[in-house]
């Protein structure tokens, strides 16, 4: 699936490009991290209940019930990204500059910090926010950075 993403990133002296590639960076599904565990619910593994592989996994298990190992980036959201040309009037563009009526899937704020319409809670059930909730949360952000007299913003499509 392909989304849009607007990340604002400082507008100094530096290359663009090579901040917007070091603000991407830790969203990655690519990138490997130190070893951790993952703990899985018996209820998805199918009948009859087999938990020594799961999806190509080898599954453990203690106290906490049953796991694997993985080291695949727990924030990774996206496979490959671009920018993204032709969707706003300017790419990259001041913050003040970016239509009223454009509302990215996603963010990444000043603070590199991911935000979201997707929501995934504790048992991996997947829901999306409100439209009316994720538009202030937008507007909010918009505003925030408004204020950063040397932030831009820039539009990526990224790839899940």
């Amino acid at each position: 699936m392909h989304y849009g993403l607007i990340v604002f990133l400082e507008n100094d002296s530096g290359d663009i490009t090579q901040k917007l590639v070091s603000a991407m960076a830790p969203f990655s599904r690519h990138l490997e991290v130190e070893p951790y565990r993952v703990y899985i619910d018996m209820r998805d593994i199918p009948e009859p209940h087999t938990p020594d592989e799961w999806h190509g996994v080898n599954v453990m298990e203690d106290a906490q019930g049953c796991y694997y190992i993985t080291t695949k980036n727990p924030n990774g959201k996206w496979d490959w990204w671009d920018l993204w040309k032709n969707a706003m009037p300017r790419n990259p563009c001041r913050v003040a500059q970016i239509p009223d009526d454009f509302i990215p899937w996603s963010f990444v704020d000043k603070d590199r910090v991911w935000h979201t319409r997707d929501i995934w809670d504790a048992e991996h059930n997947y829901s999306k926010m409100e439209v009316g909730e994720w538009h202030e949360k937008w507007e909010a952000a918009k505003v925030d950075h408004v204020d950063h007299a040397d932030c831009i913003a820039v539009l990526v499509d990224y790839h899940t």
